[in-house]
């Protein structure tokens, strides 16, 4: 329902048009749709945007769990490298030496 309620107030879509989009969903249900959300305009238009600052929240929220876990995969990965330099340092040896003495 949503979908076809943004495609013909945001989008301008014809009821023609969005049933081009949703072929599951018949002309005359499209009709019925935009004559329910017609009827229920100032109800509807509340709930969306009640939907959509959700969505945001929940959206930024995850970016930043997003970030966090890139941030850690970062640390980890420099870590490793660091310990891997440290170790070839004391060996004497250089990844490259340390990789072709393992293949021959």
């Amino acid at each position: 329902m949503r979908s076809i309620i943004l495609g013909w107030t945001h989008r301008g879509y014809t009821p023609e048009q969005i049933v081009q989009s949703y072929p599951s969903v018949s002309l005359e249900e499209v009709y019925g749709v935009i004559a329910y959300y017609l009827g229920h305009r100032t109800e509807l238009d509340k709930r969306f945007a009640r939907d959509h600052v959700a969505f945001e929240q929940a959206r930024q929220e995850q970016n930043a769990q997003d970030e966090g876990t890139v941030a850690d995969a970062q640390r980890r990965i420099q870590a490793l490298r660091t310990a891997n330099d440290a170790e070839s340092n004391v060996s004497g040896k250089d990844d490259s030496e340390s990789f072709s003495g393992a293949i021959g």
